[in-house]
């Protein structure tokens, strides 16, 4: 996996061949982190997230699927979050902008969480 996947480091040729750049990070790992982190960057829906994963997938995702991508999303930004409190801290000249961060990676967990739990009582003999 990337591990830091995200729309800032992906590029398309003239020819559409899809290229990624920013490499330092690869390891191995769970591909929808991937998934998770690119939706996160470009602040995608619940919607567009499935989508994303289903392009990812070519084929339609299970609810199982769905759950677990959305709920990955809501840990990436709660790690993100966490980040941004951390910088609150530290950088008080930025400390505004951080604010910002904060409640945007928060407001967006949350709805992340929420949205993974419309499919986690769909899902038979994972709970």
């Amino acid at each position: 996996m990337h591990t830091d996947l995200s729309p800032n480091i992906v590029l398309v040729t003239k020819e559409g061949k899809i290229v990624l750049i920013d490499l330092e990070f690869i390891s191995m790992g769970d591909p929808y982190t991937d998934i998770a982190n690119f939706a996160h960057d470009g602040m995608y829906t619940p919607e567009r997230t499935i989508e994303l994963l289903e392009i990812y997938l070519d084929r339609p995702a299970t609810n199982l699927e769905k759950h677990k991508v959305l709920l990955i999303a809501s840990a990436v930004s709660i790690m993100w979050y966490i980040w941004a409190v951390y910088k609150m801290a530290v950088e008080e000249s930025d400390f505004r902008m951080y604010k910002s961060y904060r409640d945007q990676y928060l407001h967006w967990a949350i709805l992340m969480q929420k949205a993974s739990l419309e499919y986690a009582h769909l899902i038979k003999d994972v709970y």
